[in-house]
């Protein structure tokens, strides 16, 4: 790192012999000064030019090279401004490792942003199922030689359809949750009248054993 460090401070130092006019017109404004009577520094660190290879070279010395390990902005201004200097530094850096793509693929997101919600609110006097919204819940494990549902809601009674697939299209099975209830209320009524029938049944057996057993008691079998 010492010896790519030395060779971009050379370059750092002949790229200023070409802008000697202008250093001069920036050492009061950003208090420049020639530290070592030759280049021009700010403070302790030496100034880089208006000459985006250099620069993005000092950034990627301190942030891409494997020690500096992709350290945040945070972290890697405090390493720069220790050797190098420009002015608009900050958002220099702030562009550069945002435009990283390791950083991008590796780093933990704390700022996720969420995207509106925008209610689906149909018209007035719509009719059953003229405003619909789909979804798929697909790869799901196969029942019934089924693994994909297709999901349709009507956004006027919020009655959403079932609709059950092979992985590749060919067989479609629909299912209104409307009707499926209603079967399972039929299905359980038909339950309670068949067990209405056995108790019924049961009490009629056992009202004639008790008939028959009290006939018996009166001719003295």
């Amino acid at each position: 790192m010492d010896s790519i460090g030395n060779n971009l401070d050379s370059h750092i130092k002949l790229a200023q012999y070409k802008e000697q006019l202008l250093l001069k017109k920036w050492a009061p404004t950003y208090n420049l000064s020639l530290l070592d009577g030759t280049h021009w520094y700010h403070r302790t660190a030496l100034v880089v030019m208006a000459d985006n290879i250099l620069r993005r070279g000092v950034i990627s010395l301190f942030h891409d090279h494997v020690t500096a390990r992709h350290a945040g902005i945070t972290k890697t201004l405090q390493l720069i401004t220790l050797y190098y200097w420009w002015p608009n530094l900050k958002t220099f850096v702030t562009e550069y490792i945002k435009g990283c793509a390791t950083c991008q693929m590796t780093k933990v997101n704390t700022h996720p942003t969420h995207p509106p919600m925008f209610p689906i609110t149909p018209a007035d006097n719509t009719q059953p199922f003229e405003t619909i919204v789909m979804d798929f819940i697909t790869k799901l494990p196969q029942s019934g030689g089924f693994d994909t549902i297709l999901m349709i809601t009507d956004c006027r009674e919020l009655t959403t359809l079932w609709v059950a697939r092979l992985d590749d299209g060919t067989e479609l099975k629909v299912t209104d949750p409307k009707e499926q209830q209603r079967d399972v209320e039929e299905e359980e009524a038909e339950s309670e009248e068949r067990q209405d029938g056995v108790d019924c049944t049961r009490q009629q057996a056992g009202c004639c054993w008790r008939r028959r057993s009290f006939e018996r008691l009166q001719c003295g079998d």
